[in-house]
């Protein structure tokens, strides 16, 4: 019997695995065919990438890997090594993934004349990839994590953590891409949070 529980164990476990996999897939493609070429800053780490990309010309994978290593230690010290493994996973898998899928921006040609149709697609895709990530069961990585540390120690809403250090990656962008990129940001973290 116990085997049979392990068994049941591991391939919920594979499948999880799986289905976080495909959600950053999804994510690093999104990112890398849409959001970077069209220089929109929907937040997060990867918004703060866009930006060092245009000004310092730094990697985005490498910018999103140390800043979610940042945020993987951040919670290490202050959530315990439990909910910081997840975090350390997703850290190391979704820059790779963004590293990987780069070269595919510049096979897909993309008609960007209509910008806001691919906001909406964005918004769409990155929200159903965000809602199988936390189905997985996994923690993603990134600025979520000091939303959490900041509800785990000061009880400050996850939500309006979130809302606010989104705000202000994406004024960020508004400043070095202008205000249509960040009204474009605003409507794709809207739509991705339905």
């Amino acid at each position: 019997m116990e085997e049979i529980l392990t068994t049941i164990k591991k391939q919920n476990r594979l499948k999880r695995f799986g289905l976080a996999l495909f959600s950053l897939t999804i994510s690093a493609l999104l990112y890398n065919v849409f959001l970077l070429p069209l220089n929109i800053v929907s937040g997060g780490v990867s918004g703060v990438a866009t930006i060092t990309n245009h000004l310092y010309h730094i990697d985005p994978s490498l910018m999103i890997f140390l800043l979610s290593a940042a945020c993987s230690l951040i919670s290490l010290l202050y959530l315990g090594i439990e909910q910081t493994a997840s975090t350390i996973a997703a850290s190391i898998i979704y820059p790779l993934l963004v590293k990987l899928t780069a070269p595919i921006a510049t096979m897909i040609p993309i008609e960007t004349t209509d910008v806001f149709t691919i906001v909406i697609f964005s918004g769409v895709l990155s929200g159903i990839a965000s809602g199988l990530f936390y189905k997985s069961g996994y923690v993603n990585c990134g600025f979520p994590v000091i939303c959490k540390v900041l509800y785990e120690n000061f009880k400050i809403a996850i939500s309006k953590s979130t809302l606010i250090i989104n705000i202000i990656v994406v004024i960020f962008g508004g400043i070095f891409f202008g205000s249509l990129n960040a009204m474009y940001a605003a409507i794709l973290l809207y739509i991705s949070s339905i």
